[in-house]
């Protein structure tokens, strides 16, 4: 059978998949599919001889799509045959990027130390500067996402540090994001919602709408522990509105977890549990294990305020295997809490001391890894440079003040 050529690349071919590629990048979910099955369309018999970057590029962007969608099992797809081309055509950077991408997929579905493992590689390598600051970026979170806040902010400063030698204020955006993110979950809220605030700022002045959403959602949970319920309520509202309008269903799931979070607080269970369960049906989908587990555990903590231990043992019984699976501190932690609470209320004391014995190993880890870390080494030396650079400029004004003050 005569295999059926190509047609060559011309220019018109050229604006179109750009054109296309440039809507993609900026589209709602709806639009984003629409705009996919037009890019592939237009791809779709094209010989790319000569512009095989652009071939890898605008997959590359369908495999984005797709993880920002949590439409995971698809954007592995894509960066899988992006990391192919880019093998086959020797394009080192689009290289790496797929392998960054994939890792990002395993973190989305609970992989976290096997992220990590990837992008601590990627980074090891002498790649693109702003390439290897977004890995930095992503190791942040990952630790982050793992309770491991020390190495969290270790990452995030660095990440900051170089974004400032670049001079780029957009660079900046996600390592103070992932900054606030330790810092509140390490119960520092004063420096959390400063370096919120300085995030969000940057998010609307560069008009990143999916980053301003994350912020939002960040500053409502600030908000919330500092006391400020209402106008958490406010914030957390005003991002789920914003998702809602540009993103898939998915992306709701924390924000409804986060409202439920700020009702419970506000002593409402009722409204509380209606947001937890609406989490936990989009959150289904989205293939965030993390994500889900806590909500799970969010709503076992309520049926155990209300004294329903049926519906909190179902429910903590449904996080059991995904927490032994995932591994991570902070959640193995608040199971094995609730889980010796449910047992001493069922009069089941061997059981609840065994699991209390459990919760206190964890608690000593904890503890020892924060006292090792009190005193965060690129915290410190991030700042130690911000002040040298901040005496090198005053040293620079008193010198061309005196000369001013030499030649009147």
């Amino acid at each position: 059978m005569r295999k059926k050529t190509r047609n060559p690349l011309q220019s018109h071919d050229l604006d179109l998949l750009n054109s296309i590629g440039l809507r993609l990048e900026s589209a709602t979910f709806e639009e984003g599919l629409q705009a996919i099955k037009e890019l592939r369309t237009a791809m779709r018999g094209l010989d790319f001889y000569g512009q095989e970057e652009l071939q890898v590029q605008m997959l590359m962007k369908i495999g984005i799509f797709y993880g920002k969608s949590a439409m995971h099992d698809a954007a592995l797809k894509s960066f899988k045959q992006v990391l192919k081309l880019a093998k086959a055509y020797n394009l080192h950077e689009q290289h790496i990027r797929a392998q960054s991408n994939i890792a990002i997929c395993n973190a989305q579905m609970g992989d976290y130390r096997g992220a990590i493992a990837i992008w601590q590689s990627l980074v090891a390598d002498d790649i693109d500067e702003t390439l290897k600051l977004n890995i930095m970026n992503n190791i942040s979170v990952g630790y982050g996402r793992m309770a491991v806040f020390h190495q969290s902010l270790d990452y995030s400063y660095r990440a900051l540090d170089m974004a400032r030698r670049m001079g780029n204020e957009a660079l900046e955006l996600s390592p103070m994001m992932n900054l606030s993110t330790a810092y509140e979950k390490m119960g520092d809220f004063q420096k959390a919602l400063e370096t919120i605030k300085k995030a969000l700022s940057i998010a609307q002045k560069t008009k990143n709408t999916r980053r301003e959403t994350e912020c939002l959602n960040n500053l409502s949970l600030i908000l919330n522990e500092l006391g400020n319920k209402e106008e958490a309520l406010r914030y957390a509202e005003e991002c789920l509105s914003l998702r809602v309008k540009y993103f898939a269903k998915s992306d709701q799931s924390v924000s409804y977890n986060n409202l439920g979070y700020i009702y419970e607080g506000l002593g409402d269970y009722a409204k509380a549990l209606q947001h937890y369960r609406k989490s936990l049906a989009l959150s289904a989908a989205s293939y965030n294990a993390v994500s889900r587990v806590n909500t799970v555990l969010n709503i076992s903590s309520i049926y155990l305020m209300q004294n329903k231990i049926d519906q909190a043992e179902k429910y903590l019984n449904e996080a059991r295997i995904s927490i032994q699976e995932l591994n991570i501190n902070d959640l193995s932690m608040r199971y094995y809490q609730q889980l010796s609470e449910i047992q001493i209320r069922k009069g089941l004391f061997e059981e609840a001391t065994a699991s209390q014995q459990e919760l206190i190993r964890l608690l000593n880890i904890q503890y020892k890894e924060n006292l090792e870390h009190s005193i965060n080494k690129s915290e410190a030396e991030y700042y130690r440079k911000r002040i040298e650079e901040q005496a090198e400029q005053y040293k620079l004004q008193n010198k061309e003040l005196t000369q001013k003050n030499d030649n009147p």
